[in-house]
This record gives structure tokens, C-alpha cells and sequence, in this order.
């Protein structure tokens, strides 16, 4: 079930550079779901609760598993108890990455600035 609540697939309001999905899941035990991963994007799997089969590997929660990008599918099954996961899925954005603890940004300068911003309370204060 890859849906909310009512049963009903809905789009987010989010506005993205490149195409990308988040599907929260839940798969009831012993059951099986084969989910389309479009060719060529990156896909993580997080298993939240119970114990789920990604492909042929077993991935007790916590975990998060990386996907190739090779694959256009990915089968999920469930093992005697429900599991709970979210899909993270999209087409690469190919930009360089630079990260320095929780920030993540494309270069050094934009790293500083960043951890300036964050000191000087610009990013809201807790």
C-alpha cells in the first residue's frame, strides 16, 4: 500500500528540480509487493518496523538500503510480522556534493556560509 490513508495516491505540493518520488509503505506480513523504479534513478529503501526482503536481502528495521541504478524494479516482502518502510527515489541531479556534519551543499564556500548562517541564528534559534 503505497497510498495515505483513504486509500488514495496523492501528489505532494512540493515543487522539485528533477523528478522524484517518497512513498510511505506499509506491507503486511508475509505478503510481497514489486515496486517500478524508473531506469537510471537512485533509490533508497528505509525500513522503519519489522523485518522486510529487499530483493533476496534480508533488512531488519532500522536499516536504510542503497539501490543500483541499474534496476527498473525492486520486490519487497514482509516475514512473519507487517514492516513499515518509505522509498526515496529520483533521477540524479549530477551536481557535486560537499558536506560538512548535518550540512550538505554543493561547494566549500557554500558549506561556510551555510554553518555562518546556521551560528548567527539566520536559520532560526532553538
Amino acid at each position: 500500500r503505497l497510498t495515505d490513508g483513504d486509500g488514495v495516491t496523492r501528489r505532494g505540493p512540493a515543487e522539485t528540480v528533477t523528478p522524484l518520488a517518497v512513498w510511505d509503505g506499509e506491507i503486511d506480513a508475509n505478503a510481497t509487493l514489486d515496486l517500478a523504479i524508473p531506469a537510471g534513478w537512485r533509490t533508497e529503501i528505509a525500513v522503519l518496523h519489522g523485518d522486510l526482503r529487499v530483493a533476496d536481502r534480508a533488512v531488519p528495521a532500522p536499516a536504510v538500503v542503497c539501490l543500483s541504478d541499474a534496476g527498473t524494479a525492486v520486490r519487497l516482502s514482509a516475514g512473519d510480522r507487517p514492516a513499515r518502510f518509505l522509498v526515496l527515489t529520483g533521477e540524479p541531479i549530477d551536481e557535486p556534493i560537499a558536506q560538512l556534519g548535518p550540512f550538505v551543499m554543493n561547494t566549500r564556500a557554500e558549506l561556510e556560509r551555510a554553518v555562518f548562517d546556521f551560528r548567527s541564528g539566520a536559520m532560526g534559534v532553538m
